[in-house]
């Protein structure tokens, strides 16, 4: 094998080993998020049944108000619920694959 078909081997397996690392060590440099979208915060509501919508990006698993949602393709989330009269809560918590936590949270007022 002449030099420059060993150089370009060489430089081409590099290559490929430095885009699969960048690959599985992305969430570290861009990170993860976790937002709800609607309600916003301390809206007051007269009907009891409200979707609650939102995006998470690079998680791996995700609980509103404790139960586990699933997200479309894009990480968008739109889920329904029946609240109490009086203030609510909704929690948004939503883990990634190194174990970290993050989330959002929403005070709601149903009259």
């Amino acid at each position: 094998m002449n030099y420059r078909v060993k150089n370009a081997v060489i430089f081409s397996l590099l290559l490929i080993f430095a885009a699969y690392f960048f690959y599985e060590v992305q969430d570290l440099f861009f990170g993860f998020s976790a937002e709800i979208f609607y309600p916003e915060e301390g809206v007051f509501f007269e009907n009891s049944e409200l979707a609650i919508e939102g995006r998470v990006k690079n998680a791996s698993y995700i609980f509103l108000n404790g139960r586990r949602i699933f997200t479309d393709e894009k990480g968008f989330f739109k889920e329904n619920f029946i609240l109490a009269p009086g203030v609510n809560a909704i929690a948004l918590k939503a883990e990634n694959k190194y174990g970290r936590i993050i989330g959002d949270q929403r005070l709601i007022v149903v009259r």
